[in-house]
């Protein structure tokens, strides 16, 4: 007969109990060594979440200050590829023009400004590039081409100049058409004057691209082109002289415009620099502040392993006392 004394089902209340504390430890460091996370935040922190929300946020933070470093820096390389095709367009015309030399003949003028009209639509077509479903050249007006057809700008100024029959007059005319409020304004540029606001990339500053197709630099490139692309057409066409003048000018302009668009790259690759150090500086920030949050809601997996070994010893410890003492078997302990 299985007779115990009070003294014996007090011992087996309390082995029990201690059982199942050790269990739930087990239980709570294997969770915690499986996620690398404290199972009982609000126990660990006390009740006080302020802290760890503030690093919540500083986090989001950098993450949309890197949302926007990443867009510029994506929107700036575009940029730079048009401008650069722009100077390679201008300095491939000015070289092919300087070899319209005295004496000429209509068949090189020809070819020469037929390989102008040919560059200019190029660039023109390399300004109307987007990014990420954006024109990057129209100001605000980013749902829409920076610029109209190359064929409707040429066609347009051709009847530009086609009262005149100097070469000087047809460069006054094409210059007018590309001055700031002519007629590259109304039917060329098709963007928005406007320029988009800068992104927030750190906590003290903003950055916005606002180069458009109708910046200066832009201007005077497509000027060049111009000039060579209507040296063959009327009312020039015919007249050698006037028309090798209109080459020497697109060369002299063409050259110019080169250096336009350096500056302007220039002035993108600064903002692109510090783009690259605003960005190393947010992801050191971002380190500072993940070690912070990882010392609130981490936990150290050696610690944790030891102690899940402690636990388990513990519990086969229990087992063996309990079962010496009370003569159980293990299967009915489990129970």
């Amino acid at each position: 007969m299985d007779v115990r004394t009070i003294g014996d089902l007090a011992q087996l209340m309390v082995s029990r109990r201690q059982n199942a504390d050790a269990r739930a430890d087990m239980a709570r460091l294997i969770d915690e060594a499986g996620t690398g996370r404290k199972s009982n935040l609000a126990g660990s922190l006390r009740g006080d979440f302020t802290l760890l929300a503030g690093l919540e946020a500083d986090l989001k933070r950098i993450d949309s200050y890197d949302t926007a470093v990443t867009s510029l820096l994506g929107k700036a390389d575009v940029m730079q590829g048009a401008l650069s095709s722009g100077r390679d367009l201008a300095s491939e015309t000015a070289s092919q023009v300087i070899t319209v030399t005295p004496p000429a003949n209509q068949e090189t003028i020809r070819v020469v400004a037929e390989g102008a009209r040919g560059r200019f639509e190029d660039f023109a077509a390399r300004l109307n590039v987007s990014y990420a479903g954006a024109t990057v050249f129209s100001g605000t007006g980013t749902d829409r081409a920076a610029l109209a057809p190359a064929s409707d700008i040429l066609s347009a100024l051709e009847a530009a100049v086609a009262p005149f029959t100097t070469a000087d007059e047809v460069e006054v005319a094409v210059r007018d058409w590309f001055a700031v409020g002519g007629d590259f304004d109304t039917l060329g540029y098709t963007g928005e004057t406007d320029t988009i606001a800068g992104l927030s990339i750190s906590a003290t500053r903003q950055i916005a691209f606002d180069v458009t197709a109708a910046d200066p630099a832009i201007r005077e490139t497509f000027v060049g082109l111009a000039l060579a692309a209507l040296s063959d057409r009327v009312p020039l066409s015919g007249n050698l002289g006037e028309q090798e003048r209109l080459m020497v000018s697109s060369a002299e302009q063409l050259l110019d415009a080169q250096n336009g668009l350096a500056q302007l790259q220039g002035r993108i690759g600064a903002q692109e620099q510090e783009l690259i150090r605003t960005e190393s500086r947010n992801a050191a920030e971002r380190a500072a502040l993940e070690m912070s949050r990882s010392e609130l809601i981490d936990v150290d997996i050696f610690e944790t392993a030891s102690r899940l070994e402690a636990v388990q010893s513990q519990i086969e410890l229990l087992y063996t006392i309990t079962a010496r003492s009370a003569q159980f078997s293990l299967v009915r302990f489990l129970q």
